[in-house]
């Protein structure tokens, strides 16, 4: 960060001051925020920080959540309020709600209203995420189906469509070339690698919520053709 004032006035710099106030009140050493912990003008460390992204959201203590759109409260969030937050629909952020093993949920104004254990069952609504990945006690995610797994990003949107394949990377454990501009291809690439390291026969049980006449071959076309593998 070169210049400290010009930083000042970007949108993010609350972000930062709130995170890092959270971290002093919990006696935290180290606090790690996106908005400026990535170089993405580096394709190397954009990269790193994608394939290294699931194992860093893994081991930090806790996870601090800015919903933006919620309402400044005091109680519990409702199923309703949550569904109404971006945040549960955006690609990237699907690292962040499953891998930490807490998430603390802040509203508008940057007040804590609650942590993921609190809000499980609509937290499962709102995403079909399955409730024992979610929970205290955390099912593993080699236990979940593939098909399962790939559905979690039918609902979910970035800003180039193969990040909607490369944010399942970390879930499923595996590596692939980034390369923006395939498109479609990233999702295809991605199963191909699945499909060489597990046996799951569910990866084929997709279907076009909009049946076409254009021929696609045995894997799923994009994410949406998943999004009908549910939850248990």
């Amino acid at each position: 960060m070169t210049n400290l004032e010009a930083a000042k006035g970007k949108k993010g710099w609350v972000k930062i001051e709130e995170i890092c106030r959270v971290a002093r009140e919990e006696n935290a050493d180290y606090a790690w925020v996106d908005t400026c912990c990535i170089d993405k003008s580096s394709s190397a460390d954009t990269t790193e920080f994608i394939n290294s992204m699931f194992a860093y959201y893994r081991e930090v203590w806790i996870c601090t959540a800015f919903l933006e759109d919620l309402e400044a409260g005091q109680d519990l969030p409702t199923e309703e309020q949550l569904g109404r937050c971006r945040w549960f629909t955006r690609g990237w952020t699907l690292h962040e709600l499953i891998a930490p093993k807490k998430v603390w949920f802040y509203d508008t104004d940057w007040e804590f209203r609650c942590d993921r254990f609190e809000v499980l069952e609509a937290i499962k609504s709102i995403t079909d995420i399955d409730r024992r990945v979610l929970g205290k006690e955390r099912r593993p995610l080699d236990d979940i189906l593939v098909a399962q797994k790939m559905s979690w990003v039918a609902r979910r949107a970035t800003t180039h469509v193969e990040d909607r394949a490369y944010s399942l990377l970390g879930i499923f454990g595996v590596n692939i070339p980034l390369l923006y501009g395939e498109g479609q291809g990233a999702f295809r690439q991605l199963q191909e690698v699945i499909l060489q390291r597990r046996n799951d026969l569910s990866i084929f049980a997709w279907e076009e919520p909009s049946p076409s006449d254009v021929l696609c071959g045995v894997l799923a076309p994009r994410p949406e053709a998943l999004s009908g593998a549910g939850t248990t």
